[in-house]
């Protein structure tokens, strides 16, 4: 496959999993907090909160474009036809992107589950319902700066999904 088809590929899978995973994130984030906390229309807070926690998902999940790449170019020469490709490849596609969203939501859920633990003074959630700016852009950079931690973890374990082939041990050195 030629680089300007990759790249194509890759900008198409980003613009797709990057809607929807922040798509069905805000939909959760927004129906758990409104549930449990009476924010109010325009609520500033409850939007910083919001935002912060949709990047650091986002950002998590991105970690799986580079192995999504490899998986790709991995099926795609033993491929005779497009169709059998596409199906395979959106099952990785499928996989992946839940289980990096799944660990982005998780990571982040209970990232703020610790943070809230340790500052007993201040009920987050609760301040940010009452639209206390202060309070959630600090719970917000907490958020951020979790997701830069997880990150490269994410992309590691999908990385060690990817389907490469093996290695003769004559090439690998009998380290087997």
């Amino acid at each position: 496959m030629k680089l300007l088809e990759i790249a194509l590929v890759q900008l198409g899978l980003s613009l797709f999993i990057g809607v929807m995973v922040l798509f069905v994130t805000y939909k959760l984030v927004r129906g758990v907090i409104m549930r449990r906390y009476d924010v109010g229309e325009g609520n500033i807070a409850f939007s910083i909160f919001v935002g912060a926690f949709l990047f650091a998902v986002g950002y998590i999940v991105s970690s799986t474009i580079q192995p999504l790449l490899s998986t790709f170019r991995l099926l795609e020469p033993g491929s005779s036809s497009i169709l059998p490709l596409m199906l395979k490849f959106s099952g990785y596609v499928v996989f992946f992107v839940f289980i990096s969203w799944l660990i982005a939501v998780a990571s982040n859920a209970i990232g703020m589950y610790l943070f809230t633990m340790f500052t007993t003074h201040v009920k987050e959630l609760e301040e940010i319902s009452k639209n206390n700016i202060a309070v959630a852009v600090i719970t917000g950079v907490t958020i951020i700066v979790l997701a830069l931690f997880i990150r490269d973890a994410v992309g590691l374990l999908l990385e060690a999904i990817v389907p490469y082939p093996e290695l003769p041990r004559e090439i690998s050195g009998g380290a087997l």
